[in-house]
């Protein structure tokens, strides 16, 4: 008996795997019917469905659980031939009744129009049911297709034949036996073929009464283009000459009948033409210009050639004007030009482009004596220290070298900080700056580190350091032309620029390398981003009041500077007890700053004249 079980629960186990791989056969099957382009469809006797794949359902759209259950007839209501189909003509009871073959219907699906083309099977089933499976496909697109090819079949035929009318009616006019009637129909036609027909008829009508107008007026015409000096020819699309007139035909020495029949080609002296032509007439460009060297009469010409194609290409027409003098002009004016270029940069190495810019004057030329105008600017002097003992040890070749490399040092550090150099002086600049002090500044400043950078290539060949003095004013100042009728130079006429040139001097008094003023000063729009400090308010020669001084030392060595700004308080505050004649404090302070920066000279000097006082 326990066998007898066991063999039984085997037998069950078996029968599930056969039921789960059936179903999962099942499933691959109808995921395979859902991807094709055809609808299919199951129902039994009655029109019900009672299978469908996915595709049927994306046709009537809706889902599958939905559709499940439904008459056939009900979910897809068909027409043919715009008339509604009873019930029982409807493709699945005629396969039921086993009277049908494939049709198409139409079917509304969402306000679309579809053809469907239907065909179907009659099945029954071993238990005696009849059921129906049908195939719907959807050939909306197809027809369409069919539709247009046939509609533009015969369009094709009906155009066809009409070209053919117009085909015999041009032998008719080669045979002088056109109708005028005959291309009637084909005229009323709103196409490029009727506007041909239509053409085509008026030029014929047309043709016999105006051959002698023709003749007349190619009569007329070719005078006028034998008296136009330019060189002008008619080509056809092969590239043949059709005609050309007097003036051309004498630049090469030919008669007008010369070129008659010839290929452009033929022009072998002239290659240069002939290519030209000959590339012109095989491309689809409509026109072309090109200057050409001709070789007329062993003399070198200079020709604009114009190129024009008529007549959709068929004909071309090249006119040929002699630019010869005109180019030779041209090249003339350039010359000039460069000449001019070069003569205004040359002034411009004299009298500064800004110079003229302030003077509103676009040119060198436009200056004249006693031009001037007023403006507040910022004055820079520089000058190097003990130039005379460097120089005394150099001849004169050696002296122009050395001013001319520092000089062309310190030139950029005051053109890219908007500046331009209104003179040298021997080893001295004097520059000035419209804009904000701070260019004036920054400027002083990178001329300090480009010195620096000098220093150490001239260390590098044996030679001695260089110092110089940079001081900064700013104020009023009358920028103009002065001289006499034979000679006038730029100059700039202010007590500001006697100023800025007092207070470069008083870099030698204080051991220092950039002093500004307080007009400077007080103009400063990022006086935060300087290392400044007061150090003087003193009477300057050819100044009847007093001029506070200070010193920027960014430019000073990294250590000198950190130094510097450790005892900027304290030494703030010694100068201010000096002012108020507190010597003693005063010298505690400023020996303290010494005690700190032992290389620093103002501090020394203030120390000293402190000590002198007590």
């Amino acid at each position: 008996m326990s066998n007898q079980l066991t063999g039984l629960e085997l037998g069950q186990r078996d029968l599930a795997i056969v039921i789960k791989e059936l179903r999962a056969t099942l499933g691959k099957m109808e995921l395979a019917l859902g991807s094709i382009d055809e609808a299919i469809v199951w129902t039994g006797e009655d029109g019900v469905i009672q299978w469908c794949n996915t595709t049927f359902d994306r046709l009537v759209n809706l889902s599958h659980l939905s559709v499940l259950g439904c008459p056939l007839s009900t979910l897809i209501p068909l027409t043919q031939g715009g008339t509604v189909l009873l019930e029982t003509e409807h493709p699945v009871y005629q396969v039921l009744s086993q009277h049908y073959s494939t049709g198409e219907y139409e079917f509304q699906q969402e306000g679309h129009l579809l053809i469907l083309e239907i065909s179907g099977s009659f099945v029954e089933l071993k238990n005696g049911d009849r059921t129906a499976v049908l195939t719907i496909r959807d050939v909306t697109k197809r027809k369409a297709m069919e539709e247009a090819l046939i509609s533009a079949n015969r369009e094709m035929s009906s155009y066809l034949q009409e070209v053919d009318k117009v085909i015999q009616a041009a032998i008719a006019v080669e045979n002088n036996t056109f109708q005028p009637n005959s291309l009637h129909e084909v005229a009323n036609r709103e196409d490029e073929l009727g506007r041909l027909a239509n053409i085509f008829t008026q030029m014929v009508l047309q043709l016999k009464a105006r051959e002698q107008e023709l003749a007349e007026a190619k009569e007329q015409l070719e005078a006028v283009l034998n008296a136009v000096p330019g060189s002008i020819s008619w080509i056809d699309s092969g590239g043949v000459f059709v005609g050309v007139n007097r003036h051309l035909a004498e630049n090469f020495n030919l008669s007008q009948e010369a070129f008659i029949g010839q290929e452009v080609g033929f022009l072998k002296e002239n290659a240069k033409l002939a290519i030209f032509l000959s590339e012109f007439i095989s491309s689809p460009e409509t026109s072309a210009s090109a200057i050409i060297d001709y070789q007329i009469h062993e003399e070198k010409r200079h020709y604009l050639i114009a190129a024009q194609k008529y007549q959709q290409g068929t004909a071309t027409v090249s006119v040929g004007i002699d630019v010869t003098d005109r180019q030779r002009a041209e090249a003339e004016r350039e010359r000039f030009t460069h000449e001019l270029f070069q003569l205004n940069q040359a002034y411009a190495r004299f009298v500064p482009n800004q110079f003229l810019q302030f003077l509103d004057k676009s040119s060198i030329v436009e200056v004249e004596l006693g031009d001037q105008v007023q403006l507040e600017m910022s004055v820079l002097f520089s000058d190097i220290r003990e130039f005379t003992t460097l120089s005394e040890m150099m001849d004169p070749s050696d002296n122009f070298k050395f001013i001319n490399a520092y000089l062309s040092r310190m030139e950029p550090a005051i053109t890219e900080h908007s500046g331009f150099i209104d003179k040298y002086i021997g080893d001295a600049i004097m520059a000035l700056f419209s804009g904000e002090a701070d260019n004036a500044v920054k400027a002083g400043i990178s001329m300090l580190h480009r010195l620096g950078e000098y220093n150490q290539e001239r260390s590098k060949s044996g030679f001695p350091p260089i110092k110089n003095g940079i001081g900064i004013n700013t104020g009023l100042l009358m920028l103009g032309t002065v001289g006499g009728q034979n000679r006038m130079d730029s100059t700039v006429i202010s007590n500001a620029v006697n100023v800025a040139s007092r207070v470069e001097g008083l870099t030698k008094n204080y051991g220092v390398a950039l002093l500004i003023t307080e007009e400077t000063y007080s103009r400063l729009q990022q006086r935060d981003s300087y290392a400044i400090r007061r150090i003087d308010h003193v009477q300057v020669k050819g100044k009847s009041e007093a001029v506070t001084v200070y010193e920027v030392f960014d430019a000073d060595s990294p250590e000198m500077r950190d130094r510097k700004l450790a005892t900027l308080n304290r030494f703030t505050e010694a100068l201010s007890l000096y002012d108020r004649q507190r010597f003693r404090e005063s010298a505690q302070l400023f020996g303290e700053c010494l005690d700190r920066n032992p290389g620093d000279r103002v501090a020394q000097i203030y120390c000293d004249r402190a000590q002198r006082n007590l």
